[in-house]
Protein backbone atom coordinates (compact mmCIF):
# COMPACT_ATOMS: atom_id res chain seq x y z
CA UNK A 1 0.00 0.00 0.00
CA UNK A 2 3.04 2.27 0.50
CA UNK A 3 6.26 1.85 -0.01
CA UNK A 4 9.76 3.03 1.66
CA UNK A 5 9.84 5.57 -0.46
CA UNK A 6 7.74 7.74 0.82
CA UNK A 7 8.74 10.18 3.96
CA UNK A 8 8.69 8.56 6.72
CA UNK A 9 6.16 11.41 8.68
CA UNK A 10 4.07 10.56 5.80
CA UNK A 11 4.34 6.76 6.34
CA UNK A 12 3.16 7.60 9.77
CA UNK A 13 0.42 9.88 9.34
CA UNK A 14 -1.04 7.19 6.78
CA UNK A 15 -0.48 4.05 9.05
CA UNK A 16 -2.18 6.43 11.78
CA UNK A 17 -5.13 6.74 9.14
CA UNK A 18 -5.45 3.02 7.96
CA UNK A 19 -5.32 2.43 11.76
CA UNK A 20 -8.58 4.80 12.11
CA UNK A 21 -10.12 3.46 9.25
CA UNK A 22 -10.02 -0.28 10.98
CA UNK A 23 -11.59 1.66 14.54
CA UNK A 24 -14.32 2.83 12.78
CA UNK A 25 -15.53 0.34 10.26
CA UNK A 26 -15.26 -2.36 13.29
CA UNK A 27 -17.29 0.33 15.41
CA UNK A 28 -20.28 0.74 11.99
CA UNK A 29 -19.91 -3.32 12.05
CA UNK A 30 -20.48 -3.64 15.58
CA UNK A 31 -23.59 -1.55 15.11
CA UNK A 32 -24.67 -3.06 12.52
CA UNK A 33 -24.78 -6.81 14.23
CA UNK A 34 -26.26 -5.19 17.10
CA UNK A 35 -28.87 -3.88 14.94
CA UNK A 36 -29.56 -7.16 13.15
CA UNK A 37 -30.11 -8.77 16.04
CA UNK A 38 -32.60 -6.24 17.19
CA UNK A 39 -30.66 -4.70 20.12
CA UNK A 40 -32.39 -1.66 21.45
CA UNK A 41 -29.58 1.25 21.72
CA UNK A 42 -29.77 3.62 24.59
CA UNK A 43 -29.13 6.46 22.42
CA UNK A 44 -32.03 5.95 20.97
CA UNK A 45 -33.81 7.60 24.24
CA UNK A 46 -32.71 11.07 22.34
CA UNK A 47 -35.50 10.55 20.16
CA UNK A 48 -38.24 11.46 22.93
CA UNK A 49 -35.92 14.25 23.97
CA UNK A 50 -36.14 15.99 20.45
CA UNK A 51 -39.88 15.07 20.08
CA UNK A 52 -40.57 17.05 23.15
CA UNK A 53 -39.29 20.32 21.23
CA UNK A 54 -41.12 20.52 18.03
CA UNK A 55 -42.86 23.13 17.28
CA UNK A 56 -43.59 25.16 14.21
CA UNK A 57 -40.33 27.46 14.06
CA UNK A 58 -38.15 24.06 14.67
CA UNK A 59 -40.45 21.66 12.24
CA UNK A 60 -39.96 24.40 9.60
CA UNK A 61 -35.82 24.45 10.15
CA UNK A 62 -35.70 20.93 9.85
CA UNK A 63 -37.85 20.40 7.05
CA UNK A 64 -35.40 22.52 5.05
CA UNK A 65 -31.84 20.95 6.18
CA UNK A 66 -32.71 17.93 6.20
CA UNK A 67 -32.24 18.52 2.23
CA UNK A 68 -28.48 19.02 2.20
CA UNK A 69 -28.11 15.60 2.54
CA UNK A 70 -29.93 14.48 0.17
CA UNK A 71 -28.53 13.27 -3.05
CA UNK A 72 -29.64 16.16 -5.28
CA UNK A 73 -28.49 19.05 -3.03
CA UNK A 74 -24.86 16.97 -3.02
CA UNK A 75 -24.73 16.32 -6.62
CA UNK A 76 -25.32 20.27 -7.24
CA UNK A 77 -22.39 20.82 -4.67
CA UNK A 78 -20.22 18.00 -6.26
CA UNK A 79 -21.11 20.02 -9.56
CA UNK A 80 -20.37 23.56 -8.48
CA UNK A 81 -16.95 22.32 -7.31
CA UNK A 82 -16.13 20.14 -10.30
CA UNK A 83 -16.63 23.08 -12.21
CA UNK A 84 -14.65 25.76 -9.86
CA UNK A 85 -11.85 23.48 -9.54
CA UNK A 86 -8.93 23.28 -12.00
CA UNK A 87 -7.99 19.88 -10.58
CA UNK A 88 -11.19 18.15 -11.63
CA UNK A 89 -10.31 14.79 -9.94
CA UNK A 90 -11.76 16.69 -6.91
CA UNK A 91 -15.33 16.19 -8.11
CA UNK A 92 -14.32 12.88 -9.53
CA UNK A 93 -13.36 11.88 -6.03
CA UNK A 94 -16.41 13.21 -4.52
CA UNK A 95 -19.06 11.50 -7.10
CA UNK A 96 -17.34 8.23 -6.14
CA UNK A 97 -17.61 8.89 -2.54
CA UNK A 98 -21.26 9.84 -3.19
CA UNK A 99 -22.13 6.82 -5.46
CA UNK A 100 -20.51 4.69 -2.79
CA UNK A 101 -22.61 6.02 0.49
CA UNK A 102 -25.94 6.00 -1.05
CA UNK A 103 -24.81 2.33 -2.85
CA UNK A 104 -23.71 0.67 0.44
CA UNK A 105 -25.89 1.82 2.61
CA UNK A 106 -29.02 0.96 0.53
CA UNK A 107 -27.48 -2.82 0.44
CA UNK A 108 -26.99 -2.26 4.52
CA UNK A 109 -31.12 -1.15 4.57
CA UNK A 110 -31.75 -4.32 3.10
CA UNK A 111 -29.68 -6.88 4.91
CA UNK A 112 -30.68 -5.04 8.46
CA UNK A 113 -34.41 -4.72 7.25
CA UNK A 114 -34.90 -2.40 10.51
CA UNK A 115 -38.25 -0.85 10.22
CA UNK A 116 -38.33 3.29 10.85
CA UNK A 117 -40.38 4.99 13.62
CA UNK A 118 -44.36 4.42 13.84
CA UNK A 119 -46.48 7.36 13.70
CA UNK A 120 -44.51 10.08 14.70
CA UNK A 121 -42.94 11.15 11.40
CA UNK A 122 -43.33 14.61 10.06
CA UNK A 123 -42.27 13.93 6.13
CA UNK A 124 -42.85 10.77 4.08
CA UNK A 125 -40.11 8.36 3.89
CA UNK A 126 -39.59 4.89 2.31
CA UNK A 127 -37.88 1.86 2.84
CA UNK A 128 -35.35 0.65 5.73
CA UNK A 129 -34.13 2.89 8.82
CA UNK A 130 -30.49 1.62 9.57
CA UNK A 131 -28.27 3.67 8.30
CA UNK A 132 -29.43 6.23 7.64
CA UNK A 133 -28.44 7.35 3.99
CA UNK A 134 -28.30 11.11 4.47
CA UNK A 135 -26.04 11.25 7.32
CA UNK A 136 -23.68 8.47 5.62
CA UNK A 137 -23.77 10.71 2.51
CA UNK A 138 -23.94 13.72 3.88
CA UNK A 139 -20.32 13.29 6.11
CA UNK A 140 -18.82 11.17 3.53
CA UNK A 141 -19.14 14.08 1.00
CA UNK A 142 -18.93 17.07 3.46
CA UNK A 143 -16.03 15.05 4.83
CA UNK A 144 -14.08 14.64 1.71
CA UNK A 145 -14.97 18.60 0.99
CA UNK A 146 -13.15 19.28 4.03
CA UNK A 147 -10.57 17.30 3.96
CA UNK A 148 -9.44 18.76 0.31
CA UNK A 149 -9.98 22.29 1.35
CA UNK A 150 -7.68 22.01 4.31
CA UNK A 151 -5.06 20.11 2.58
CA UNK A 152 -5.27 22.22 -0.97
CA UNK A 153 -6.75 25.23 -0.41
CA UNK A 154 -4.73 28.96 -0.62
CA UNK A 155 -6.76 31.11 1.37
CA UNK A 156 -6.79 30.53 5.50
CA UNK A 157 -10.45 32.17 5.47
CA UNK A 158 -11.67 29.51 3.09
CA UNK A 159 -10.52 26.30 5.40
CA UNK A 160 -11.46 27.99 8.32
CA UNK A 161 -14.91 28.46 6.77
CA UNK A 162 -15.05 24.85 5.61
CA UNK A 163 -13.86 23.80 8.85
CA UNK A 164 -16.70 25.00 10.73
CA UNK A 165 -19.05 25.35 8.33
CA UNK A 166 -19.80 21.73 7.25
CA UNK A 167 -19.05 19.89 10.36
CA UNK A 168 -22.15 22.01 11.42
CA UNK A 169 -24.27 21.19 8.61
CA UNK A 170 -23.32 17.76 8.97
CA UNK A 171 -24.58 17.55 13.11
CA UNK A 172 -27.77 19.34 11.89
CA UNK A 173 -28.50 16.78 9.19
CA UNK A 174 -28.52 14.16 11.20
CA UNK A 175 -30.35 15.54 13.99
CA UNK A 176 -33.09 16.68 11.32
CA UNK A 177 -33.70 13.35 10.50
CA UNK A 178 -34.12 12.21 13.85
CA UNK A 179 -36.45 15.35 14.51
CA UNK A 180 -38.53 14.75 11.57
CA UNK A 181 -39.11 11.43 12.72
CA UNK A 182 -37.37 8.94 10.13
CA UNK A 183 -34.80 7.68 12.03
CA UNK A 184 -33.60 6.69 15.06
CA UNK A 185 -30.64 8.05 16.54
CA UNK A 186 -28.45 4.67 16.04
CA UNK A 187 -29.18 5.29 12.66
CA UNK A 188 -27.72 8.60 12.41
CA UNK A 189 -24.63 7.37 14.71
CA UNK A 190 -23.74 4.49 12.41
CA UNK A 191 -24.27 6.42 9.34
CA UNK A 192 -21.74 8.91 10.45
CA UNK A 193 -19.76 6.08 11.16
CA UNK A 194 -20.10 4.50 7.59
CA UNK A 195 -19.71 7.97 6.27
CA UNK A 196 -16.74 8.77 7.69
CA UNK A 197 -15.56 5.33 6.87
CA UNK A 198 -15.44 5.97 3.31
CA UNK A 199 -14.65 9.25 3.57
CA UNK A 200 -11.05 7.91 4.87
CA UNK A 201 -10.92 5.61 2.33
CA UNK A 202 -11.14 7.99 -0.02
CA UNK A 203 -8.68 10.18 1.46
CA UNK A 204 -5.99 7.40 1.84
CA UNK A 205 -6.60 6.29 -1.17
CA UNK A 206 -6.28 9.74 -2.83
CA UNK A 207 -2.83 9.96 -0.38
CA UNK A 208 -1.42 6.88 -1.98
CA UNK A 209 -2.62 7.83 -5.47
CA UNK A 210 -0.97 11.47 -5.16
CA UNK A 211 2.58 9.96 -3.65
CA UNK A 212 2.54 7.20 -6.91
CA UNK A 213 2.03 9.98 -9.31
CA UNK A 214 4.87 12.05 -8.11
CA UNK A 215 7.27 9.12 -7.44
CA UNK A 216 6.77 8.27 -11.57
CA UNK A 217 7.21 11.69 -12.24
CA UNK A 218 10.64 11.88 -10.57
CA UNK A 219 11.97 8.57 -11.85
CA UNK A 220 10.57 10.33 -15.36
CA UNK A 221 12.43 13.05 -15.26
CA UNK A 222 15.59 10.90 -13.64
CA UNK A 223 15.65 9.17 -16.77
CA UNK A 224 15.15 11.94 -19.00
CA UNK A 225 17.88 13.33 -17.23
CA UNK A 226 20.03 10.12 -17.99
CA UNK A 227 19.49 10.02 -21.31
CA UNK A 228 20.47 13.96 -22.29
CA UNK A 229 23.72 13.37 -19.74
Amino acid sequence: MYNKTMPKEKRVKLIVAICVFFVLLISFLTMMILALTGHDFVIDSLNSILFSDRNMFWNGFFKVVTHAGSIFFLILILLVIFMLTRKKYYGIMGFICLFCAGFISTIIKYIVRRPRPEDIALISETGYSFPSTHAVMSMAVFGLIIYFTIKYAKSNALKISVSIAFPIVILLVGISRVYLGVHYFSDVVAGWLLGATLTLGMMIIARIIYHNRRKKKAQAKLEDTNKTN
